[in-house]
């Protein structure tokens, strides 16, 4: 399982107390998540997840049984019903990985058109000689 926030590398298999938490069901908090993830590609909301490292503390649910005997453990709590991602998120509006893939592809087919015009200018330059 991976969290669903671009650039962020947070896996299950991490060794940090992260929890991974679903996307809501209501699909406006559903909608707001994913403009929160800052993802352009498709993916399925569904299986998705998004790990603790994206929420504030008011984010979660009082354990009032915990808080009594000093006892806060992370992987544990429960994240209130109106939360939203809003800590440790990208601050690009536009996915650059897109815009390096299609600049890479440009880069490609101008080297493939330079080379092109000098494999037929030096075809002509033999010729005339």
């Amino acid at each position: 399982m991976r969290c669903a926030v671009y650039g962020y590398n947070t896996n299950n298999r991490s060794k940090n107390n992260f929890k991974f938490f679903g996307f809501p069901k209501d699909e406006k908090l559903k909608a707001k998540w994913r403009h929160m993830s800052k993802r352009e590609d498709t993916f399925n909301v569904n299986n998705a997840r998004i790990c603790s490292n994206h929420f504030v503390d008011e984010d979660y649910e009082r354990n009032l049984r915990h808080e009594l005997f000093g006892y806060q453990p992370k992987r544990f709590r429960s994240l209130k019903k109106e939360a939203v991602p809003s800590k440790n998120l990208p601050n690009r509006e536009k996915n650059p990985s897109k815009s390096d893939r299609v600049q890479r592809q440009k880069k490609r087919q101008d080297k493939k058109t330079v080379e092109q015009i000098l494999k037929g200018t030096t075809l002509k330059i033999y010729k005339y000689i």
